[in-house]
């Protein structure tokens, strides 16, 4: 039997290991950049920010993106929304950590950084695809599991 496993998730994995996987990566973010900067303050003010962004991405590529485009191969309308859904985090990301996080855009960059540069551009959106990236191994390996009866 075929089913479209991807389109009716909220039924498919439980609520309880989306809530488990998003606590998880934020106290990892928050020690990770925190012990590598030594600045836990300044990594839990600065993840407080981003993390609904993380989530509204992450989500919004999950089940939005995935079956209106991927799943129809509709590729180019996906790469095009994408990058749209990216500039447009990068913007909202940039603008409220300056405005709720500190005015000095990039401080744990080795030198002074501005925003909007390629490479401060560059490593918000690496980010935010190894989020995406993450999320979406997870969500593909706890479907198959479900669909197959191992969980």
């Amino acid at each position: 039997m075929k089913t479209n496993w991807i389109e009716n998730t909220s039924s498919v994995i439980p609520r309880n290991y989306h809530v488990i996987f998003w606590l998880s990566y934020f106290t990892f973010n928050v020690i990770r950049w925190g012990s590598y900067f030594d600045n836990y303050w300044y990594s839990l003010k600065s993840n407080l920010v981003e993390f609904p962004l993380h989530i509204l991405i992450v989500y919004f590529h999950i089940y939005v993106l995935i079956p209106k485009f991927v799943l129809k191969k509709k590729y180019k309308q996906y790469v095009f929304f994408i990058i749209i859904s990216l500039a447009v985090l990068y913007l909202v990301r940039t603008g409220l950590n300056y405005l709720l996080v500190t005015k000095e855009i990039w401080p744990e960059a080795e030198s002074s950084q501005q925003a909007f540069t390629f490479n401060h551009i560059l490593a918000v959106t690496i980010g935010e695809l190894y989020v995406i990236a993450l999320a979406n191994c997870l969500e593909v390996r706890i479907r198959l599991d479900l669909r197959n009866g191992t969980r």
